[in-house]
């Protein structure tokens, strides 16, 4: 084999790997993007639901509803 042949076999082999390189880039990526999907629906399902459940602490009114509220109509001394 020549230098030549040497040459041309080492830049075939360097084409190889970052093609291969960049298919495995790819799968990680998409891989990556279904899995964030995934966790952000979990995510935001589960929020939701701690949204109702806490909501009726946040909601509660102690006052009764036939207490009426004062009117605001003061005098200033």
């Amino acid at each position: 084999m020549t230098q030549h042949d040497y040459i041309s076999i080492e830049e075939r082999a360097h084409q190889l790997r970052a093609e291969e390189m960049q298919r495995i880039h790819g799968i990680v990526c998409e891989r990556l993007g279904c899995g964030c999907k995934k966790l952000c629906s979990i995510t935001l399902v589960v929020l939701i639901a701690l949204s109702e459940a806490i909501r009726p602490f946040f909601s509660w009114n102690p006052r009764d509803k036939n207490t009426r509220r004062s009117t605001g109509n003061f005098r200033a001394a």
